[in-house]
């Protein structure tokens, strides 16, 4: 049997920003390096894992990140918004608008163990439904949610990727 890493999860604030933003772009630039060219991955970072932009999801109220460690290095993280769904839900729902780990974490656990703190902070924002978008190409990504309880809602919005467009789904579970 193998030995499970040990890992340590941390909520993050503001002071975190850099190393964050550092995290974000390097797990999905990982994530992505078989389906976009380095141009559009550099491009879609730039834009999201930003320094500026990650302190302003850092500082928003209603969300919620974690970042994953092994020793003292970040290797994961999720961030979690309070927010409604565009599926229509009558009330607040949390959206997990991100959980990535580096590709040397792929298949150890570490994606469960973040998803399932995730679920331990919607539970503390009072909501009962957890939602997210995912790419229709990302296979990986949906087979784990699957096998998480998620279900399909329907079709979601256009994710960019540099000039790359692709389309989405909306899954859901219930905490």
């Amino acid at each position: 049997m193998a030995v499970q890493p040990a890992y340590e999860l941390r909520r993050v604030e503001l002071d975190a920003a850099e190393q964050l933003s550092q995290l974000g772009a390097k797990s999905f630039q990982q994530a992505y390096a078989d389906t976009h060219s380095t141009e559009h991955l550099a491009a879609y970072c730039g834009k999201h894992y930003s320094v500026e932009k990650v302190r302003s999801v850092l500082d928003n109220e209603h969300a919620a990140c974690c970042v994953a460690y092994r020793e003292a290095d970040p290797i994961g993280f999720y961030v979690l918004q309070n927010q409604s769904s565009p599926a229509g839900f009558p009330k607040l729902t949390c959206e997990l608008k991100q959980i990535y780990v580096l590709a040397s974490e792929y298949g150890c656990g570490l994606g469960q163990l973040l998803y399932w703190d995730a679920i331990a902070s919607a539970a503390e924002f009072g909501v009962d439904t957890i939602w997210l978008c995912v790419s229709t190409i990302n296979y990986r990504a949906q087979a784990f949610y699957r096998k998480l309880g998620f279900v399909e809602l329907g079709a979601g919005p256009l994710l960019e990727v540099g000039s790359d467009r692709l389309n989405s789904w909306i899954l859901s579970a219930k905490l």
